[in-house]
């Protein structure tokens, strides 16, 4: 099994593989993850995905889309650590 494993509805632990592939790009940048990380510990993830929305791409270099729900997923997973 490789590292990219789609089980069920899941892809690596996310709901899809839009929501992982964001997660991924968020945290191989500093910026984006820090910035990321203090907007996640000051708003919460959903007021956090909302703000910085417009301040990201349309899309990974992956083609995966920012949307609320796939930067909420990720500012969630970068608070957590």
């Amino acid at each position: 099994m490789n590292a990219n494993t789609k089980t069920g509805n899941e892809y690596n632990g996310y709901p899809s593989w839009t929501a992982w592939n964001v997660h991924l790009w968020i945290t191989s940048h500093e910026d984006s993850h820090r910035l990321c990380q203090e907007y996640g510990e000051k708003y919460g993830a959903k007021v956090a995905a909302e703000k910085l929305l417009n301040l990201m791409p349309e899309k990974t270099p992956d083609g995966a889309r920012f949307t609320n729900n796939s930067l909420r997923i990720a500012i969630e997973a970068v608070c957590q650590k």
